[in-house]
């Protein structure tokens, strides 16, 4: 549908020539590929890509500010980023965001190195162990209570190391922790 949605949006534009078939993008991946090209400047796109894969990493909504603190950038590159991108993007809460479809989450991480991948997995965890270490009830801490776990697996599957993974679901203090802010069992 989602595909349909844009060829249908694109004729009714002017976008697309229905005489013009070669014009068509090839599928989701040819969607994906004709929509980031054309929004972003050929010097930019690394550095949009990398922007992009950390959104397909997360493993909920997160809110634009999470997301800039997560790269150290400031929070309205991360928000014009959201809206450059508006169309890849849900917004299931009130100023939380996540893309919108697996295939794009697919499509950006498949767009990066293994190494690249690891390396953007790192800084969310490591940005998440310390939301839980400063403990202040915040977005961050209730993001990483939930789901840091996974990014932890991520990092296991990717190289093997499953000693931080161990650890880390293994603490009562977290699971207490877990449960106070959840208000039951729903992230332990």
């Amino acid at each position: 549908p989602t595909y349909l949605r844009y060829v249908y949006d694109s004729l009714n534009k002017g976008a697309l020539n229905a005489e013009n078939a070669a014009a068509l993008p090839q599928g989701f991946i040819g969607l994906y590929e004709q929509e980031f090209t054309q929004k972003t400047p050929a010097g930019e796109r690394k550095k949009v890509l990398n922007q992009l894969a950390l959104w397909a990493l997360f493993k909920g909504p997160v809110s634009a500010n999470l997301a800039a603190s997560v790269l150290e950038l400031e929070e309205e590159k991360m928000k014009d980023l959201v809206d450059t991108y508006s169309s890849w993007f849900n917004s299931p809460e009130s100023g939380k965001y996540e893309l919108y479809h697996e295939r794009l989450r697919v499509y950006l991480l498949q767009k990066l190195k293994s190494e690249e991948i690891k390396l953007l997995n790192e800084k969310i965890i490591t940005f998440l162990e310390d939301a839980i270490k400063q403990a202040k009830g915040e977005q961050d801490e209730y993001y990483a209570l939930e789901h840091l776990h996974q990014h932890m697996a991520l990092e296991s599957q990717l190289g093997n190391q499953y000693e931080r993974l161990h650890s880390y679901v293994n603490q009562d203090s977290l699971w207490r922790r877990q449960i106070q802010l959840s208000k039951g069992y729903d992230w332990s």
